[in-house]
């Protein structure tokens, strides 16, 4: 493997993390300190104006509370998952679902968050889509039981009727 030096190493890095599809942000608590291009994109919102926001407006309210605790909790050293999905706010209010690696680690300045994202909001829709689906299967299943139920009895009646005819004329 080439050695690199370690300018060419750290420019390396920060221009992939600049290509990568993948939304990639560090922040300490509240404060958002590094967000990269994928994040403008998916969240619909500038750099400046990503940075200059608190990290829970960016998060939806139903899993706010959720995030905060962890994040804080991370950031003293607790012990708390490292992948979940959570909901967020774009731009416009536009909800969209993140899948979420998140990790501590320490600089000389201290503790940071890095997390990294997937937008897999049209797997959440794909998803709602498909139980929808597999509820509607249920119900004509139900129906259809019922009805060859109701069908399979009457017929036993009938054949009964017969039945009692044959045997006694």
């Amino acid at each position: 493997m080439k050695q690199f030096r370690v300018e060419d190493l750290n420019a390396l890095l920060l221009l992939s993390l600049e290509i990568i599809p993948a939304l990639v942000f560090i922040h300490k608590g509240g404060n958002l300190l590094y967000v990269n291009r994928a994040c403008d994109e998916a969240l619909g919102y500038s750099r400046g104006e990503i940075l200059n926001m608190p990290f829970w407006e960016i998060v939806h309210p139903e899993h706010r509370e959720m995030v905060k605790e962890r994040a804080l909790k991370r950031l003293k050293g607790e012990m708390v998952p490292e992948r979940y999905e959570m909901k967020v706010l774009c731009k416009g209010g536009v909800e969209k679902w993140f899948d979420m690696w998140v990790k501590l680690v320490e600089l000389k300045d201290g503790p940071v968050i890095l997390a990294s994202a997937l937008d897999i909001t049209k797997l959440k829709e794909k998803e709602e889509a498909l139980k929808q689906l597999n509820y509607e299967l249920d119900e004509i299943v139900q129906e259809r039981t019922y009805k060859l139920l109701s069908v399979t009895k009457n017929m036993e009646t009938l054949l009964y009727a017969i039945s009692h005819n044959l045997k006694s004329p």
